[in-house]
């Protein structure tokens, strides 16, 4: 069942005031909750797939280590915040606002009017008006301060892990080549830079903090199979529990090594 937002509490946000660590984790994705108007809107028998599924359960542990979180609740299919909205492309992997699925599928009956769209922009700028804060608020606390943006896909390419800096310009090379070597010790086949190079929200912030991508693979924590055009896919507990524990040994390493 599709859930839909019933109040202001779209972001959430984790250790919102600890500064004992220089890192903000933002999740931007994972977010399941839909508009009225949207859910009205759409086409019948549309799916809304390729969401980053489960990722705020996935990486639970980042609170305990003492990581800031910034979760968006809210679906990509209504707002994405990893897009620029200066970029007048229409296509998927541009717009902010989606009018297709991830699978190029129309997705609305009628046209969004401009004042729907204007709408949507609160959910948008509310999550970078927060995690705005949050980096200076980390930067009053320490010289240098680290932005983990964390994705996953379901895209058959022969990598666990994808790490995405933009070619080296949102972070350093030692930064994405410390994550990367985190990742190959527990086991991840560790690309970088490839198909997925760091999306917006990494570009945006690159003048202010070491910004980078860390994308999953649906494989290593949903289940070991091929993911087609689906919703809410059903989790293997086990592969879950088990790639849970090695990235909470990654994280925990990342912070006591930087």
């Amino acid at each position: 069942m599709r859930k839909i937002i019933k109040n202001n509490s779209f972001i959430k946000i984790l250790n919102k005031s600890n500064n004992t660590l220089p890192f903000i984790i933002s999740i931007p994705h994972s977010g399941e909750f839909l508009t009225k108007e949207l859910i009205s809107n759409l086409k019948d028998g549309v799916v809304l797939p390729n969401t980053d599924w489960y990722l705020q359960d996935l990486y639970n542990f980042l609170e305990d280590l003492g990581f800031t979180v910034i979760i968006n609740k809210i679906s990509r299919y209504v707002i994405d915040p990893n897009r620029n909205l200066e970029d007048n492309n229409p296509s998927f992997w541009h717009s902010a606002i989606y009018t297709k699925t991830t699978y190029g599928k129309e997705m609305y009956k009628s046209e969004l009017s401009k004042d729907l769209k204007k709408e949507r922009l609160r959910y948008y700028y509310t999550y970078h008006d927060n995690l705005d804060a949050l980096i200076n608020e980390k930067l009053n606390h320490f010289k240098k301060v680290y932005l983990i943006d964390l994705h996953s896909f379901a895209t058959d390419i022969p990598y666990d892990i994808i790490l995405g800096n933009n070619y080296d310009t949102t972070s350093s090379t030692n930064f994405k080549n410390k994550i990367a070597s985190l990742f190959t010790k527990e086991g991840f086949r560790v690309g970088c830079n490839i198909k997925f190079i760091g999306g917006y929200i990494v570009k945006n912030y690159k003048n202010k903090c070491e910004s980078i991508q860390i994308e999953i693979n649906y494989r290593k924590y949903i289940e070991d199979r091929n993911f087609e055009e689906e919703e809410t896919p059903i989790v293997n507990k086990e592969l879950f529990k088990e790639t849970s524990d090695k990235l909470r040994d990654i994280f925990e390493c990342l912070k006591n090594e930087i």
